[in-house]
């Protein structure tokens, strides 16, 4: 498929056509995502729409959370657990995963970023006593950092991954374009690393 093509099947749904069509079934693992820009500042209105859902995501992704060291604990929704990984060398950025605290988890230090000047990343892993284990990372990559950088670093964490032979969903805000593929041999690049690694971007 042309990379135009990726995102045919995507629809925007208000919290109420949702409701409609998803399930409140808890054998079926689902993640949400948000860019939140700052927690602190938002956690309010956002706990209160994750309310109006009728699904209990399994594990929530929270990019630019602008949290620091001192306050990435202040903030919990019931029935989850939060980890983070906060910025240290400016404000801004930081990123967090909110997991059902009925679903056991190791955190996957291991992979993430090595260089947070370039992009931050957390990563955790489900443990799934009779199936496979999942890896489930949420990242952020500020839109001025260089996308090819981007791409060799990224590339380096997912050939770790791809010899675990585990599910892997990468949730998070890469300030990356994809419709721009064609145009832009790195955004290209990205493309084919993601489906290289069974990744499809929704």
């Amino acid at each position: 498929t042309k990379n135009s093509q990726l995102l045919s099947n995507c629809i925007y749904l208000t919290s109420n056509e949702f409701n409609k069509i998803s399930t409140s079934s808890s054998n079926i693992f689902s993640l949400f995502h948000v860019n939140i820009r700052s927690l602190s500042k938002n956690f309010a209105d956002f706990s209160e729409f994750i309310s109006t859902l009728n699904i209990s995501f399994s594990s929530i992704g929270v990019s630019e959370t602008w949290l620091r060291d001192f306050n990435e604990n202040l903030y919990s929704i019931p029935g989850y657990c939060f980890i983070s990984n906060t910025r240290q060398h400016k404000s801004g950025g930081g990123v967090g995963l909110f997991i059902k605290s009925d679903l056991k988890f190791k955190l996957r230090t291991d992979l993430q970023s090595p260089n947070n000047k370039l992009y931050e990343s957390i990563f955790a892993e489900i443990l799934q006593p009779n199936s496979k284990n999942i890896i489930v990372g949420c990242i952020y990559k500020p839109p001025d950092t260089s996308v090819s950088d981007f791409n060799n670093s990224i590339n380096n964490i997912l050939s770790t991954i791809s010899f675990e032979n585990k599910l892997t969903y990468l949730m998070g805000d890469f300030n990356i374009n994809i419709l721009n593929a064609e145009s832009h041999q790195p955004t290209e690049d990205f493309i084919n690393l993601m489906t290289s690694n069974c990744l499809y971007p929704l």
